[in-house]
């Protein structure tokens, strides 16, 4: 199975931590190959990439940066992921528009969305508990 993970990384807080703890439990099955796609350089990078894990370093200076986009949008059509995990709603809303009929999967670390715009985006996953 191919899983591209996507965080914008742009900050070390506990949502990072956990990708990097994800990250580095699926490196231990064999049958899982998996890509991070993060900010270049971001703190989330180095300690993935330290861990032994592929991490696709882009350009993601803000939220929804179109470089980033762009970078998503080689990195699927290259890897051809099964599922798509994204870990905030920045990696969300850019893949959602690119994941070309793959599964996408949006683990949110915050309280409920409670504005339309949030629960609009939060559609946009395939649901998935």
């Amino acid at each position: 199975m191919r899983v591209l993970q996507v965080d914008s990384g742009r900050e070390w807080r506990g949502g990072q931590n956990q990708v990097r703890l994800l990250c580095r439990e699926l490196g231990k099955d064999a049958g899982i190959e998996q890509v991070l796609v993060t900010k270049n350089g971001s703190e989330l990078a180095r300690r993935v990439s330290a861990a032994g894990i592929t991490v696709q370093g882009t350009s993601w200076e803000i939220g929804l940066d179109p470089r980033a986009w762009w970078h998503l949008r080689r990195t699927t059509a290259a890897f051809r992921p099964d599922i798509i995990h994204v870990h905030d709603s920045h990696a969300l809303t850019l893949t959602a528009t690119m994941a070309m009929g793959r599964t996408l999967v949006a683990t949110r670390r915050v309280a409920p969305a409670r504005s339309h715009h949030r629960r609009l985006r939060c559609r946009q996953a395939d649901p998935h508990a």
